[in-house]
Order: structure tokens, then sequence, then C-alpha cells
């Protein structure tokens, strides 16, 4: 049995959902069981509407089915993460990151080339940019080559 403490709007449990959900997964046909138990941490996190809209929304990750899809997203950080991988396990997805529509350059983050380039091979944390200083407002976007990705949650450094 695997005891899992929660609260939606922690990022650091937000990262681990992949992970415990591969668990269960795997683990299934053996008998371990996952029990979540939700420990809020804000007053607005112990409004029930809240938690059940929260875990209804935290069912299937965004997932794609078709090639050539994207994601834009606005940030002011230095380094921008996104938790996903390949839907499917065992498969592979590339993918494409831009800044301001120009490859990353200098600011790329470990998980993709200079050029942009990366290849999704299991669900974790990808460090996608990592801007040298000064840090501005930036627009970044994610184009997937293939098909068969689940993107769960964006985080910053």
């Amino acid at each position: 049995m695997l005891i899992d403490f929660w609260t939606y709007s922690c990022i650091n449990w937000l990262r681990t959902l992949p992970y415990v959900r591969a668990w269960a997964e795997k683990y299934k046909d053996r008998g371990p069981v996952v029990i979540g138990v939700h420990s809020p941490e804000f007053e607005f996190e112990k409004n029930v509407a809240n938690v059940r809209r929260a875990a209804q929304d935290m069912k299937q990750a965004t997932v794609l089915n078709k090639a050539d899809g994207r994601i834009a997203y606005r940030f002011h950080a230095r380094d921008l993460h996104l938790v996903m991988g390949p839907a499917a396990q065992g498969t592979s997805v590339r993918f494409r990151v831009r800044i301001d529509g120009q490859p990353p350059g200098a600011a790329h983050g470990i998980d993709v080339d200079e050029q942009g380039n990366g290849t999704l091979t299991e669900q974790r944390l990808y460090q996608l940019i990592r801007q040298p200083q000064p840090i501005a407002n930036r627009q970044f976007e994610i184009e997937f080559l293939d098909a068969g990705v689940a993107a769960f949650a964006f985080t910053f450094g």
C-alpha cells in the first residue's frame, strides 16, 4: 500500500503525480493500492468543491493524439520545466522549443539542444529553458512533431 499525502496546488506534489500513477499502473496486478489523502495547506484547498474540481481536472493530463500540436505560454523566470512524456510506455516523441519565435540558443535547458530540439522518452520533469541574465518576459512555445504526448504541469525556477 502507498499512502500519498497531497494538496492540489503544491508544485512539489504535482511533480510526483506522474510517478505515483505509473507505480499504480505497473503494480496494480500485484496487489498494492495507492490511497490519496488530501492535506490542504491553504484555506481555498479546504473547499470541497475546489478539491473535487481539481481531482477531476487531474484525470488524463493533456494528451496530443496527432502530430504538430503546440503549447504557447508567457513566462517570467530563469527556468521553464514541463512535466510530460510519451502517453504510451516504450515510445518516444520528438519536440521543438522556441523563445520569442526563435531557437533558444544559449537559453536552452538540459533536455533540448541550442536549436530547441529534444525527444521525450519517459514521463518526467523536462528542463526546457534556462535563461542567462537578464531574465525577461518571454513567449515560450513547444511544438510536438509526433503524436502521443501527455503533458501534466509547467514549473519554473
